[in-house]
């Protein structure tokens, strides 16, 4: 196993890196983010890598193209409301981040025929062994041309989305299955995924 000390100074490195690229590419002016955000990330972290890795996604996401607002939202909103009933879980916080970023996908719910397309699709990808490119999985659900793309495009921080119809469809990380498919986990229940 890596000790934790090590495994804190390369979380501690990837911060630093990762969010002076989206400094850069959004042109975000002043000193960003402060010291005593990144200090709440590294204790959000707990050495998690898998947490942070998706928190720079979800702060990183083209389609809100606001980083600093995301960043002001997962470290200063209050989360706590959506913290799951298991927080001795090692996954706790890591729950509480896949929560909020499916409460900001979609801030309103979308209309009940929207809610079963992307519980559709999303529970396919989760639940598929092996992963298809995007016409595949369309032609499988017999979906027409882009409803994946159009369906999947607000999840960039939890899925690898091919830029080709070519390309394969890939979770970013295991927890994230089995998160969706545990009520104990997911507990918002319009998108838990019921094998």
């Amino acid at each position: 196993a890596i000790p934790s000390d090590v495994i804190r100074l390369d979380i501690s490195i990837y911060i630093h890196a990762e969010f002076a690229r989206i400094k850069h590419a959004y042109h975000v002016n002043g000193i960003w983010p402060c010291e005593e955000d990144v200090d709440r990330l590294k204790e959000l972290t707990n050495t998690l890598f898998i947490f942070i890795s998706t928190a720079v996604k979800y702060v990183d996401d083209p389609v809100e193209n606001n980083p600093v607002n995301r960043l002001r939202i997962l470290l200063h909103e209050d989360t706590t409301t959506h913290l799951p009933e298991h927080t001795q879980s090692p996954f706790a916080r890591l729950d509480t981040l896949y929560l909020e970023v499916l409460r900001t996908a979609f801030p309103r719910m979308p209309s009940p025929q929207m809610m079963a397309s992307i519980k559709m699709v999303l529970g396919s990808v989760v639940l598929l062994r092996d992963q298809l490119a995007p016409k595949d999985l369309e032609g499988l659900l017999k979906l027409e041309h882009r409803t994946i793309r159009r369906t999947l495009q607000r999840f960039h921080s939890l899925l690898v989305i091919p830029k080709d119809d070519q390309g394969i469809i890939h979770i970013i990380h295991p927890s994230f299955p089995d998160f969706l498919m545990d009520p104990l986990r997911c507990t918002n229940t319009a998108f838990l995924v019921n094998p």
